[in-house]
C-alpha cells in the first residue's frame, strides 16, 4: 500500500510539472520565444519612440492627485515592460490590450485632443505595425502555446478522473462506529479489562478512557 501511495504522489507530481509547463512560460521554448519578440517591440520600438516620454513610466500619484480616482487601470511602458518579462503574456493580443490600455486612459483623463493623446496613438499605431511584421511567426508560436496549455489541462483532468475511478483511499478505520457495535463482543471484553478510577463517583463513561495501558500477554 505504501508503495502505490509513493506511486500515487509521483504521478501526481509529474502531472502538476507538465501543467505547470503549459502555464509557466520559463519551462516552454515556445513562449520564452513569444516574450523574445514582444520584449523586442517594446524595448527597440515603443520606448525609443519620441512620443513615448509621458507613458515610461507609472503616473506619480503625489504630483497628480486625483489620476488614479479617474483611471481604474492604469497602464505604461514600464509595466508592461515587467510583464514581458514575468512572461505574462500569451499573445500578441494580451500585449497589445495593455498598449491600447495607455491610449484609452490618456483619452479619459486628458481628453481626445490632448497632445498627449496624439503620443499616445502614435504608440499604437507602431505596436500594431510591429507585431504585424512578425505575423507569421507569431501566429505559429501562439497556436503552440494554446495547444500545450489546452493539452496539459485535459491530461490533468483525465489524470485526477482516472484516480478518483480506481478509489484509491487512505483513511483511518472506523474504530469508533466498529467499537460501538452491539454486536462488537471483542471491544466489550477489553474494555473491561482496562482498569480506571472513578474520580467523581458518577460513573465513567467510554469517553472517560483516553489512555488506556497496553495489555501484556
Amino acid at each position: 500500500m505504501l508503495n502505490k501511495c509513493i506511486e500515487r504522489l509521483e504521478e501526481k507530481e509529474d502531472r502538476l510539472m507538465r501543467l505547470e509547463k503549459a502555464i509557466n512560460p520559463l519551462l516552454d521554448n515556445d513562449q520564452v520565444a513569444l516574450t523574445f519578440i514582444l520584449d523586442n517591440v517594446i524595448n527597440t520600438k515603443l520606448k525609443t519612440m519620441a512620443e513615448s516620454w509621458p507613458f515610461l513610466k507609472p503616473v506619480n500619484k503625489k504630483m497628480v492627485k486625483d489620476y488614479y480616482n479617474i483611471i481604474k487601470r492604469p497602464m505604461d511602458l514600464e509595466t508592461i515592460v515587467k510583464k514581458v518579462s514575468s512572461h505574462k503574456y500569451h499573445s500578441r493580443h494580451e500585449f497589445l490590450v495593455d498598449v491600447q490600455q495607455i491610449l484609452e486612459n490618456c483619452i479619459l483623463y486628458n481628453g481626445k485632443d490632448s497632445p498627449f493623446t496624439q503620443k499616445a496613438e502614435a504608440i499604437v499605431l507602431v505596436c500594431r505595425a510591429t507585431l504585424d511584421e512578425y505575423d507569421e511567426h507569431l501566429t505559429q508560436l501562439e497556436s503552440k502555446i494554446a495547444a500545450a496549455h489546452e493539452r496539459a489541462m485535459q491530461e490533468d483532468d483525465s489524470a485526477w478522473l482516472g484516480v478518483d475511478e480506481e478509489n484509491y483511499t487512505i483513511a483511518e478505520p472506523d474504530h469508533m462506529s466498529f467499537a460501538g457495535s452491539p454486536d462488537n463482543i471483542y471491544f466489550k471484553g477489553n474494555v473491561e479489562d482496562y482498569d480506571y478510577v472513578d474520580v467523581e463517583g458518577g460513573g465513567l463513561g467510554f469517553g472517560d478512557v483516553l489512555s488506556p495501558p497496553p495489555k501484556i500477554r
